[in-house]
């Protein structure tokens, strides 16, 4: 990722210096097409899942029954990725501010309008059934508010895009980008105080999940001392992958949520963070098989290297893909739904919705830089905090 032209005085870093354990190489140019190839086929599954759910019947395809897995793959592989960025490229607290913001907001505006737009068309198509529930509680100012900030999942507010269920792990990143940012930068006694006022927000939902992104985060600054020799490499990343897969299907997940909401008054009021204590086992996993793949000999990744450019490139629309699936799987469901399971149909709803996404994210995701000048120039007039 290049950084923008800056002033002088904005290259000067203002933050904590890179932990030297970062420069000793955990992100190769293999163990990167690998993160790449991860993060498509995590935002494969959400796809795949969603579509089944919205009426598709995709389910035969098992990758779409781990996409709760994915999300936990997410935290993981985003808390590594920022922190290796901001420990090695942005130093300064500009460049990380924008980059972040080009980031989300590239693909979280068009995200919106989206959402309202193809839930609006669905209204006009059968305004008896849908039009109740979108004027009476999804075309509301709290709705727009919340998602533009990052609130949707702060403190059990009710507040959501329509037809865009994803969005919620996105609440919890953007608050992870703020707490880090500000731990990172802030100097002194301000930075307790901004990341105190940070945490309030996010609320406990999202602070429950945070250790996951925060060991992506220590990986990026200490797993160059932890990858192992290539023979346990290949165990370790082997058996990582099988028990992640064997763990889904035990349903130990689900027990241990049903129980502790039983026991625990207003458990409920975590949501997405109620399944924690598997996410945890998850994410040590994932974090396991990053180090095993690292520590893979070469001759393990040839078939990596084979397909590096198309999964360098998918890998670029992962985001458009997560953010713009969602309204239009639920619109072709609602309206248009697989009911005989064909699966020659469910295979075309993957392809057409992957492809759609794909466009607007060349229209949106592929334009980010425009955003990170912008904000570069903005950012250029303000004072250090």
């Amino acid at each position: 990722m290049m950084r923008d032209p800056v002033s002088p005085a904005a290259e000067k870093p203002t933050g904590h210096p890179a932990p030297a354990a970062v420069a000793s190489g955990l992100m190769t140019e293999d163990f990167s097409v690998y993160l790449d190839l991860v993060r498509f086929l995590a935002a494969l599954a959400v796809l795949v899942g969603h579509l089944d759910q919205d009426g598709m019947a995709t389910g035969w395809l098992e990758i779409g029954h781990f996409g709760h897995e994915a999300v936990v793959i997410f935290f993981v592989l985003s808390g590594l990725v920022i922190s290796h960025s901001a420990f090695g490229r942005e130093h300064d607290w500009r460049a990380y501010v924008a980059a972040r913001f080009a980031r989300i907001y590239s693909v979280v505006l068009p995200a919106i309008v989206l959402s309202f737009a193809v839930k609006a068309l669905g209204v006009m198509m059968d305004p008896q059934g849908l039009g109740p529930i979108f004027f009476g509680k999804e075309l509301a100012w709290g709705n727009l508010f919340g998602a533009l900030f990052f609130l949707n999942e702060s403190w059990s507010m009710s507040t959501a895009l329509p037809w865009n269920d994803p969005f919620w792990s996105l609440c919890y990143e953007a608050w992870y980008y703020v707490i880090f940012g500000l731990t990172l930068f802030v100097q002194g006694w301000r930075r307790w105080l901004w990341v105190t006022a940070a945490a309030l927000l996010a609320g406990p939902a999202i602070l429950l999940l945070f250790p996951l992104w925060l060991l992506g985060s220590w990986l990026a600054a200490h797993g160059a001392r932890l990858v192992p020799s290539h023979a346990w490499g290949l165990v370790i990343w082997i058996g990582s992958i099988l028990t992640i897969i064997g763990l889904h299907y035990t349903g130990v997940d689900v027990q241990i949520k049903e129980n502790l909401h039983d026991t625990i008054p207003g458990f409920w009021h975590l949501q997405a963070s109620q399944t924690f204590a598997t996410d945890y086992v998850l994410g040590l996993l994932v974090a396991a098989n990053f180090l095993a793949f690292r520590g893979l000999d070469d001759s393990a990744k040839v078939w990596l290297q084979a397909c590096r450019k198309p999964v360098v490139f998918l890998a670029g629309y992962t985001f458009s893909l997560y953010l713009f699936h969602r309204p239009m799987s639920q619109f072709i469901g609602y309206f248009f739904p697989n009911s005989g399971h064909d699966k020659a149909i469910a295979l075309g709803s993957i392809l057409g919705v992957a492809l759609i996404c794909l466009a607007l994210g060349a229209l949106t995701e592929q334009r980010k830089q425009s955003y990170r000048r912008l904000a570069m120039r903005f950012l250029g007039r303000i004072r250090p905090v």
